[in-house]
């Protein structure tokens, strides 16, 4: 199982569920507005979607999405992509 699923699957508070799998659903169908999506400073090209405590990293490379990370905002969530 990947880092994502697990958390997804296993860390994932109940109560930011619905929003975070709307927003993946939304980041990978191409359908960012009104998302809270920022650059990554020091990483060009990637982008974070914030969900309460909970980021959604990924970037767009060929106009295709790859989600890099998923967790809760800590001084690690950045340093994995």
């Amino acid at each position: 199982m990947d880092k994502i699923q697990k958390f997804l699957q296993k860390k994932l508070d109940k109560r930011y569920r619905q929003a975070v799998y709307d927003a993946i659903n939304r980041i990978l169908s191409g359908k960012l507005e009104g998302l809270d999506i920022t650059t990554v400073k020091k990483h060009p090209g990637h982008y974070r979607a914030r969900i309460g405590r909970v980021r959604i990293v990924f970037c767009i490379v060929d106009d295709e999405v790859h989600l890099l990370n998923i967790g809760y905002r800590d001084d690690n969530t950045y340093h994995d992509i």
